[in-house]
């Protein structure tokens, strides 16, 4: 009996060692599968948080060219007061320009609406509800009365232009810098009152008896 004693205790003191050991080998490979899945987690977390906001880059960047490109006039040769020449939105020098205008301009907001942050949104829409009323109102004019249009609502486009861009900075400025998310809650356009009272406001809204004489 002692010798199958003695015996048992040198047979444990050689695996409890190794056991120890294989256990300890073991524990570290979970510890090290663990720490790279983390590791892999979070970089894939990364890359697709780079890719979000490379898109979200390129969509502010198009709204911003779309603010550019509403600020664009033609001049005539018409003097003012202030020794400046007369201008006008270029996207309504005639029906052709402001067509293509609102295909780029709709093309644009398409492609990136999921992109923006919900005030930018209502922006937009609130931009495309005065396009929308605009339209109606020069149907069917002649090309020729189109700078005039274009004179009477001058500031209600450099209005609508420099709110634009007054948004779609508010990104580079704000959540680029945080890396803030993309915040789109509530809903996608203004209040209908609000949409009612700005649009009343409007040049646009003031001249439409002349307009509609043109």
């Amino acid at each position: 009996m002692n010798t199958l004693s003695e015996n048992s205790f040198e047979y444990l003191k050689i695996l409890v060692p190794a056991l120890t050991g294989l256990l300890g080998v073991t524990v570290g490979i979970i510890i090290t599968a663990v720490s790279n899945w983390k590791l892999k987690s979070k970089e894939t977390k990364l890359r697709l948080l780079e890719k979000t906001f490379e898109r979200r880059i390129k969509a502010h960047e198009d709204i911003l060219s779309l603010s550019e490109l509403m600020r664009t006039t033609v001049a005539t040769d018409i003097i003012e007061k202030n020794n400046f020449l007369v201008t006008y939105p270029g996207i309504l020098h005639n029906n052709e320009y402001f067509e293509n205008f609102l295909g780029k301009f709709y093309d644009l907001v398409n492609r990136n609406t999921h992109w923006i942050n919900i005030e930018l949104f209502r922006e937009i829409n609130y931009i495309q509800d005065y396009f929308a009323t605009l339209t109606i109102q020069i149907k069917g004019k002649d090309d020729r009365v189109f700078p005039e249009i274009a004179k009477l609502i001058k500031d209600d486009i450099i209005q609508l232009a420099a709110n634009l861009e007054k948004e779609a900075v508010k990104f580079f400025k704000d959540d680029l810098p945080k890396l803030k998310s993309l915040s789109n809650m509530g809903h996608h356009k203004y209040d209908l009152n609000i949409t009612e009272l700005r649009l009343k406001n409007t040049l646009l809204y003031k001249n439409l008896a002349t307009i509609k004489s043109m």
